[in-house]
């Protein structure tokens, strides 16, 4: 949110010798500066996970609230995974842009933008040999493979394990962008069962002043 441009004016700097140094202690001070508050101030997409207690509101973590893209309640499985590998250690994550999988300390990541539907990011699994097997539940395989919940690191060596993806989007909710509450008519009881994807920051343009 600092550019390098207010740096140098700051300084009375001209020229470009010193760019490569600025640039670089601008991330350093912002980095610290997400550090001791604790929130990521620049503009970012963010995916948070909140345990329903029957409340009606909640409050996502990172200020400059600009937009919600949705908010989820519970999961629903679609593609299930595992690695049949004699002696492996396989493990299976969803990202934000794919799914990894793991093998004896090897990755590969399998992009939605590559594998955007749910038959196509099954059948590219299975596709990969070595032990990795894949299959699609009910009829769901021609849902957009980006939705998926993510998750990190799941043990999958003759181990079944499951990629889901929200079993409801909310309709009814109401947004306070300035306090970054979001109000429904009750969040569903449950452990990790609510998911908020939102946009929330500043940039140049909309950081507020000191």
């Amino acid at each position: 949110m600092i550019t390098l441009t207010q740096v140098k004016q700051e300084l009375t700097l001209e020229g470009n010798d010193y760019n490569d140094l600025l640039t670089w202690l601008i991330t350093s001070v912002e980095s610290v500066w997400d550090q001791m508050t604790n929130k990521v101030w620049a503009s970012t997409t963010h995916n948070e996970t909140f345990s329903g207690d029957g409340s009606k509101c909640l409050f996502v973590a990172n200020p400059g609230l600009a937009d919600v893209t949705y908010i989820s309640v519970g999961e629903t499985d679609v593609i299930s995974v595992n690695n049949t590998s004699d002696s492996a250690i396989a493990s299976v994550s969803v990202l934000s842009t794919g799914v990894k999988l793991t093998l004896n300390g090897s990755a590969t990541t399998l992009l939605f933008a590559d594998y955007a539907t749910m038959t196509l990011l099954s059948a590219a699994i299975t596709a990969l040999g070595n032990g990795w097997a894949s299959s699609v539940y009910s009829e769901q395989g021609g849902w957009a493979s980006s939705n998926l919940l993510e998750f990190m690191g799941r043990n999958c060596a003759n181990n079944l394990i499951d990629l889901s993806i929200p079993y409801e989007y909310l309709e009814d909710i109401y947004v306070n962008a300035d306090t970054g509450e979001i109000t429904s008519y009750g969040f569903v009881p449950g452990i990790n069962n609510i998911r908020v994807k939102y946009t929330a920051g500043y940039t140049v343009d909309t950081c507020p002043a000191w």
